[in-house]
């Protein structure tokens, strides 16, 4: 038999080892090749005047991270697969085989792996590239998709790439091949990880340093996080090393005082034999967890902050289109100009409203000179009953004060504010003082056009002004509402050909106004996901190795139950406890850690991102379940193989 025929059998006969590690590969490839694949895209040089340079700098970075990590990663595989395979390579070297032919031996399987995994990761990538295309060019609000096309170079650099990352993977490889004694690679599965030390001052000291660190997280906001950021962090880690080496034992000992419960069934066989492969594997576990927490807090924020940059266009911009008025520039479009060009992009117009405003100052709100927009009530009704549907009663002396600084990030709106309100305009000799009627959180006009604060005065008072201030503090805007206005971008476009906008101060739109922050925001987001997928297998293929690793002696501890009078049901149900634990522990413990790091992000940013991260945490438990069952179903089909045997 040639070392290659022996390197290939070793690989068919090792399959379920070598399946999560080969699969890992050829997604990471795919990956990769998806991203070079659009950074050398022919149409880019075009698009690139459409995505901002922070955008692009995303995708390159992002590119670099999905190689940073392949590396990390397929060095943390190959170094458990040497460990993994210790006794066989002091077999083979027990019966004769020297140091050069072992390393020659997985210098062929780790080419055999490299090549192929290339060779399917760049098919697979081709297969999606056109759904991928599709998918950046929706996400950034291109004009128009990316064509397919089959990117030579993208394929070149990628295998080039990952052949010089297994290269220097497979080096690293041949320096750990033969450099333990013989006794002790053939005694390597005696020599398992040390046995911990159980403290149950250690024990209770895990439960509070994570409690601790939760109460932290919950209180944390804009004010603190610099003071509570490191504290966090260090409880929550700590915390969860001890929380698998120490606690987990103390959850064990307080289930065997109940022994009536601990002895019946298999529930002994499977809280003794949780507690053993916990703490055997306690800091992959630890690891997991931490990774897994990584992870699912980034992905939660980047899916949050996505979403939120959606709701802050929404909420900045009451309307579809706003036009501005002033004393020396009127409308730049007439309404029947914008709905002949909306019916020619299939829109239609909803609703329009005119608003008239008044530019003043006061320092009676925050306690420094700010602007302060007058506006009429009824203006302030007309608007609000198409927004919400709802009116407030007219007043004849009070007014109502409007704060739009709600919805925008890092503000969640003033809890306190004056009975009365002085306001400065210019023209007028005294401040006039308003009382103040109620406080509205809403935005009632475009911040960019009323960036203070508004005040709704009563209709004759507001007449009155207007006659006395100066004609320059005076101005308009018209809203418009349309339908459909996320796919309107061609429409805003026209709109703004057409009127020979000087700048866009004249002209704003929801989907225009934002767009730069839009395609970065959705850039960041999609980009993200695809990260995320990506440390996801990593997380799962780490737990897949371990259990696999393990399989030897598992084969062995099944099959003395079995002599011992345990039927194949209640087998399997060990198993489904066993393998169950290993997967959703860290799992779990990840999750817990992401929802309290969400709600330190809705602190801060005045955002809703736990329920945006109890939205990842739910997809993350079902792909973990998903990966749950198929790996259960190999470990079980090759445990009962060993029992039938």
């Amino acid at each position: 038999m040639t070392f290659r025929a022996l390197a290939f059998r070793n690989m068919v006969s090792n399959w379920h080892r070598y399946s999560a590690y080969f699969l890992s590969c050829v997604f990471s490839v795919a990956i990769f090749f998806l991203y070079a694949a659009y950074m050398n895209h022919p149409e880019l040089i075009k698009v690139q005047g459409q995505l901002s340079e922070f955008g692009q700098q995303i995708v390159l970075i992002c590119t670099f991270l999905i190689f940073g990590f392949s590396f990390f990663f397929v060095l943390y595989s190959s170094s458990a697969f040497v460990r993994s395979r210790q006794k066989e390579v002091g077999l083979f070297s027990l019966f004769g085989m020297s140091k050069w032919q072992l390393r020659l031996m997985f210098v062929y399987e780790n080419v055999f792996i490299a090549v192929t995994s290339i060779a399917v990761g760049i098919g697979i990538g081709t297969i999606l590239l056109k759904l991928f295309f599709l998918s950046m060019s929706y996400y950034m609000i291109l004009e128009s998709p990316l064509p397919f096309y089959f990117p030579v170079h993208a394929a070149l650099f990628t295998a080039v790439a990952y052949l010089a990352l297994f290269g220097l993977i497979t080096l690293w490889t041949l320096r750990k091949v033969g450099r333990r004694q013989l006794i002790d690679l053939i005694r390597s599965d005696k020599g398992k990880d040390q046995k911990l030390r159980f403290s149950w001052l250690l024990g209770l000291l895990a439960i509070c340093s994570l409690l601790y660190s939760y109460f932290l997280a919950w209180h944390t906001d804009l004010y603190n996080i610099t003071s509570n950021t490191l504290p966090i962090f260090a409880l929550a880690i700590a915390g969860t090393y001890f929380l698998y080496t120490q606690f987990s034992i103390v959850i064990v000992r307080l289930l065997k005082m109940n022994r009536r419960w601990y002895y019946n069934g298999t529930n002994l066989l499977n809280i003794s034999r949780a507690a053993y492969r916990v703490r055997e594997n306690a800091r992959v576990l630890f690891n997991i967890s931490i990774l897994v927490a990584v992870v699912l807090t980034s992905s939660a924020s980047v899916y949050a902050l996505d979403r939120t940059m959606y709701q802050f266009i929404r909420t900045s911009h009451p309307f579809a289109f706003t036009m501005l008025e002033v004393h020396d520039r009127p409308f730049l479009l007439t309404l029947d100009q914008v709905e002949t060009v909306a019916e020619q992009y299939n829109h239609k117009i909803t609703s329009v409203k005119s608003v008239q405003m008044i530019e003043g100052t006061t320092k009676s709100i925050s306690g420094h000179l700010e602007s302060v927009t007058l506006v009429r009530q009824s203006d302030m009704n007309s608007v609000l009953e198409t927004i919400n549907g709802r009116k407030l009663p007219p007043t004849e002396t009070g007014a109502y004060w409007i704060d739009q600084s709600t919805q925008e990030l890092f503000q969640g709106g003033r809890t306190h504010y004056p009975d009365k309100l002085e306001v400065k305009l210019e023209g007028l000799d005294k401040p006039i003082e308003y009382n103040i009627q109620r406080k509205i959180d809403i935005t009632l006009v475009p911040t960019r056009y009323a960036s203070g604060d508004v005040l709704a005065v009563p209709e004759q008072h507001w007449e009155q002004l207007n006659k006395q201030v100066a004609p320059k503090l005076v101005s308009k805007v018209m809203m418009i509402d349309w339908t459909n206005w996320e796919q309107s971008y061609q429409l805003v476009k026209e709109l703004g050909r057409l009127a020979d906008a000087p700048n866009t101060y004249y002209l704003t739109s929801r989907i225009g106004d934002n767009y730069e922050i839009q395609q970065t925001s959705s850039l960041g987001f999609f980009i993200g996901i695809f990260i995320s997928l990506l440390f996801f297998v990593a997380s799962g293929s780490i737990i897949y190795f371990k259990m696999f690793n393990d399989l030897q002696e598992d084969k062995l501890y099944y099959q003395s139950l079995v002599r011992i009078g345990l039927s194949i049901q209640e087998i399997k149900r060990v198993v489904n406890v066993q393998v169950g634990i290993i997967f959703f522990l860290p799992c779990m413990i990840g999750s817990l850690h992401t929802i309290f790091a969400m709600k330190t992000l809705s602190n801060i940013t005045n955002v809703n991102a736990l329920s945006y991260g109890l939205t990842i945490v739910l997809i993350f438990i079902v792909m973990q379940a998903l990966y749950f069952l198929a790996s259960r179903k190999t470990y079980l089909r090759i445990i009962l193989q060993g029992i039938e045997r």
